[in-house]
C-alpha cells in the first residue's frame, strides 16, 4: 500500500464499520472484544509507524498489563501478542529455515542440557502434569525471545525496543510517585502498600525497582553516547528520577544488582572511570558509622533481617537437592517438598507467609 491508500483503513466509513463490528463482538463476550480491539490497534500503529513500532506496541502490551488487571484479560493479550509477532515472522523469514537466524552454539549447549535434564526430571516425579506444564511455559518463553531477537535485527529496531523500556519505566515511576504521594510519603506505609495483595495494588514493588534497575544502564549508555547537550540533560533528569524510584522501593537485591552492573558498565566503557565510584565508596564508608546516618541506613536495608526469615528457607532449599540429587523433584515441584524440611508447623503464620510467596512466583 502506498500513499493515502496505506490509510484507507482509517476512513470514517471502515472506522464505523469496525466499530460496529467490535460492538457486535464484544457483546457476546467481552474478551474477544477486547482481542479484536487489541489486534485492530496494533494493525494500524502497523500501518501508520512500521514494524519496528509494533513490535514495542507487544511489548508494551506484555510487561504493562498484568495479572491485577484480570487474569482473563492478561491471557488475550499474551494471545493477541503471539499472533502478531507470529505474523510479523512469517512475514520476514517465511517458511524457509535456512533465513532463520542462528542459535549462537554456546547457547545450543546450554539449552540441549537445559532440556535433557528437564526430560529426565519429568519421567521421574510424582507431578507429571505440573512439569509438562512447566516445560510447555519454558518453550514458549524461550520460542518468544528467539521471534524477538530474529525481529529486532537493526539499530532503529534496537532503539525503539530500548526507547519503549525507558517510556514504560517512566509510566511506572510515575505510578510509583503517585502512590508515595497517597502514601503521604511515608516509606514505611508505601511498602506496606505495595506488598498487600488485599488492596490488588497494579504491579508488585520488587517488579518496579527491576525496572528502574534494567533503565538506568541503559540510560548510563545513552548519556555516554549522546552528542546534543539538551539530550544529555534529558537523559540525566531521568536517571536521577528512576534511581529515586528506585530507593523508594527499598528493594536491597535489586540495588546491589544495580551497583555491580553499574561497575560492570563502568569496566566495559573505560576502565579508567572506575577511579569516580570507588573515590564516592571512600567519601561515604565513613559515614556508614556516624549518627543518624547509620541508623537510618540499618533501617533502610533492614539490617538485622538479612538473615532472619531467610536462612531456614535457604537450609531448605539446600537440603532438598542432597535428598533428591539425581533427577531433582520435577519441574515446579519443589513447593511440594520443601514443607518436609520446614522448622514450623503447617497453618503457622510463618507456613502463610511462605504459601503467599510462592503464590507470587508461581
Amino acid at each position: 500500500m502506498k500513499g493515502k491508500e496505506k490509510y484507507d483503513i482509517l476512513n470514517p466509513r471502515n472506522l464505523i464499520v469496525s466499530g460496529v463490528l467490535l460492538a457486535v463482538v464484544s457483546a457476546f463476550n467481552i474478551y474477544a472484544g477486547l482481542a479484536l480491539a487489541g489486534s485492530a490497534a496494533g494493525y494500524i500503529v502497523y500501518l501508520i509507524f512500521g514494524e519496528e513500532t509494533l513490535v514495542a506496541y507487544t511489548i508494551v502490551t506484555f510487561l504493562t498489563v498484568t495479572e491485577q488487571l484480570g487474569e482473563s484479560i492478561r491471557l488475550v493479550v499474551q494471545i493477541m501478542n503471539f499472533l502478531i509477532l507470529g505474523f510479523l515472522f512469517i512475514k520476514k523469514l517465511g517458511t524457509q529455515f535456512s533465513k532463520y537466524p542462528k542459535i549462537p552454539k554456546g547457547l545450543k549447549i546450554f539449552l540441549s542440557i537445559l532440556y535433557i535434564a528437564l526430560f529426565l526430571s519429568f519421567l521421574f516425579t510424582r507431578y507429571k502434569e505440573l512439569a509438562l506444564l512447566q516445560i510447555i511455559r519454558t518453550t514458549i518463553f524461550l520460542a518468544l525471545i528467539y521471534i524477538y531477537y530474529a525481529l529486532i535485527d537493526t539499530k532503529k529496531g534496537v532503539e525503539i525496543v530500548i526507547n519503549t523500556l525507558l517510556t514504560i519505566t517512566f509510566g511506572f515511576g510515575v505510578y510509583l510517585f503517585y502512590e508515595f504521594y497517597l502514601s503521604n510519603f511515608d516509606l514505611l506505609q508505601l511498602n506496606a502498600k505495595l506488598f498487600n495483595e488485599e488492596l490488588n495494588i497494579y504491579i508488585h514493588k520488587n517488579t518496579f525497582a527491576i525496572f528502574f534497575a534494567i533503565s538506568i544502564p541503559l540510560l548510563i549508555t545513552k548519556i555516554v553516547g549522546e552528542k546534543r547537550t539538551e539530550q544529555k540533560v534529558i537523559f540525566s533528569f531521568l536517571m536521577i528520577f528512576f534511581l529515586t524510584g528506585l530507593i523508594i522501593t527499598n528493594s536491597r537485591s535489586v540495588l546491589l544488582a544495580l551497583f555491580v552492573s553499574v561497575i560492570f558498565l563502568i569496566y566495559k566503557i573505560n576502565k579508567k572511570f572506575l577511579l569516580f565510584p570507588a573515590i564516592i565508596l571512600l567519601i561515604i564508608t565513613p559515614l556508614i558509622f556516624i549518627e543518624p546516618v547509620s541508623g537510618w541506613l540499618d533501617v533502610y536495608f533492614r539490617v538485622e533481617r538479612i538473615s532472619t526469615g531467610r536462612d531456614w528457607i535457604l537450609q531448605t532449599l539446600f537440603n532438598i537437592p542432597l535428598k533428591y540429587f539425581v533427577f531433582g523433584t520435577g519441574p515446579a515441584a519443589t513447593q511440594f517438598y520443601m514443607w518436609e524440611y520446614l522448622p514450623f508447623q503447617i497453618g503457622s503464620p510463618e507456613q502463610m507467609w511462605m504459601e503467599r510467596h510462592f503464590r507470587m512466583l508461581t
